[in-house]
């Protein structure tokens, strides 16, 4: 935009005080190089690893609270990966087949111990990373009754096909969505889980 704004004032500089058109098209291409210039600049800052994710939480009738964190990794150009794995971390993966097709890696480093995942993203192709952590709840959700409607959250589907059982049904969703460094965060899906059923 910047680039942009700065082509037009300089050609409307050019046309209105430059009476010669050698001068005044010289100086448009040397700012319109210096914009593509700058464009490709940014271009290049730019990460072509895209993330996306929310939560799942799971209360319980006996007294915990399970927060899973779904982290999904995209690229838009052929990118290697490297993500460090802590303690309660997890890559999920489709099949075998999708692992061998990412030439996926786990790799330990003794000193540090760190455990990363190593794999080449292409285009179209995605990743999910996930992490746990359980904690006990003093009071549980204000209501444990099914939601009724349909939720906005892209974790919906998965807390459907992954969480939802006998004994776990969907109670809601919160607010939260926002985009920031090439992350986006969906809202999280809120379930409850009774013991009795």
């Amino acid at each position: 935009m910047l680039g942009a704004t700065l082509l037009a004032i300089t050609t409307l500089a050019c046309v209105t005080l430059i009476r010669r058109r050698r001068i005044a098209l010289l100086v448009m291409v040397c700012v319109m190089a210096a914009a593509l210039c700058g464009v490709e600049i940014w271009r290049r800052q730019i990460s072509p690893i895209w993330r996306a994710g929310g939560q799942i939480v799971v209360f319980s009738a006996e007294g915990t609270m399970q927060v899973d964190t779904w982290q999904y990794l995209t690229a838009c150009l052929p990118s290697p990966v490297s993500v460090d794995l802590i303690d309660t971390s997890w890559p999920v993966f489709v099949d075998i087949d999708q692992a061998r097709t990412l030439d996926a890696s786990l790799r330990y480093d003794a000193k540090s111990s760190t455990l990363t995942l190593k794999c080449t993203l292409n285009p179209n192709e995605k990743i999910a990373i996930c992490s746990r952590r359980v904690t006990s709840i003093a009071t549980p959700p204000p209501s444990t009754r099914p939601v009724a409607g349909v939720l906005k959250s892209p974790m919906a589907a998965l807390a459907q096909r992954s969480y939802v059982d006998a004994r776990t049904t969907i109670i809601g969703e919160n607010d939260i969505q926002w985009t920031d460094d090439q992350t986006i965060r969906w809202p999280s899906v809120i379930l409850w889980r009774n013991v009795n059923r």
